[in-house]
């Protein structure tokens, strides 16, 4: 665990891993999302950079608006979320509302460009795992997000001073689901750029993304230890991604047989 990567005393300055590889991770997939938009999806360069920075603003101010509705209807004491030098540090379920928000600040930018929204969704959901997957890893760091005790070769355990942090069980081995959920997104995104290369309709990788991180999301979680909330006995997390799961598996049939073109039209 190594919350902190480098701190000023005098100045009062903490540097975060959660912050660095957060913003590490957005900027990874801007410059992805740049390179191969154009390639692939005939999605104009500065259009590619565009999105990216909509996503990360609008998502990022999204997700944080989220936790705190969540936490207020779940009671605030059971998931905490501080701001420390200016990084949100605990509850990633800011990652749902993040992903909503963004999707509407995209929608609106590509009917103002006169781009297709679904071939430029294709684009971006391919990297999104990627700034999703150094999320994970910052949650590592930052000791937040914990899994169950088990006794695998691979298990991690925290020292006192990440329990007093965060609230992670100390001395105990723990699954590292944190890593699980960095290296499927890793996997995922690769999976997803194939995906792009050889579809057939503009829409085929967004909602494959909804689907599998939707699926990935709730089979961890049952993995992971930490407060979360409840819904009908699965976590917040997990009732929202069946609802994503079930929303892409309903919308692939309709979009499919709209047979939108793969790319989209220079603006």
């Amino acid at each position: 665990m190594h919350p902190i990567l480098f701190e000023i005393p005098s100045l009062h300055f903490r540097f975060y891993s959660y912050g660095f590889l957060l913003v590490l991770g957005a900027i990874v997939a801007v410059l992805v999302s740049e390179r191969i938009g154009p390639r692939w999806r005939d999605l104009p360069r500065p259009c590619a950079l565009h999105i990216g920075i909509i996503i990360v603003v609008i998502g990022s101010a999204g997700g944080g608006l989220t936790q705190l509705l969540v936490q207020a209807v779940l009671d605030a004491g059971r998931s905490k979320v501080a701001f420390e030098g200016g990084a949100l540090t605990g509850g990633m379920g800011v990652y749902f509302g993040g992903l909503v928000s963004g999707i509407l600040g995209v929608a609106i930018y590509t009917r103002l460009r006169g781009l297709y929204w679904w071939p430029s969704a294709d684009v971006v959901f391919t990297t999104v795992p990627l700034a999703y997957a150094f999320a994970r890893a910052g949650c590592f760091l930052a000791g937040c997000c914990w899994g169950r005790a088990c006794d695998l070769p691979w298990a991690v355990t925290f020292p006192a001073s990440a329990h007093a942090r965060t609230g992670v069980p100390a001395g105990i081995p723990l699954h590292p689901v944190q890593l699980y959920g960095a290296l499927a997104s890793l996997l995922l995104s690769g999976f997803l750029y194939l995906v792009l290369r050889r579809k057939g309709w503009g829409g085929q990788v967004a909602l494959l993304y909804l689907f599998l991180y939707g699926l990935i999301r709730f089979l961890l979680e049952f993995l992971r230890d930490d407060p979360r909330g409840s819904l009908l006995g699965l976590s917040t997390s997990q009732g929202i991604a069946l609802v994503f799961m079930a929303g892409a598996a309903t919308l692939w049939p309709v979009v499919r047989r709209l047979r939108l073109p793969p790319s989209c039209p220079r603006p």
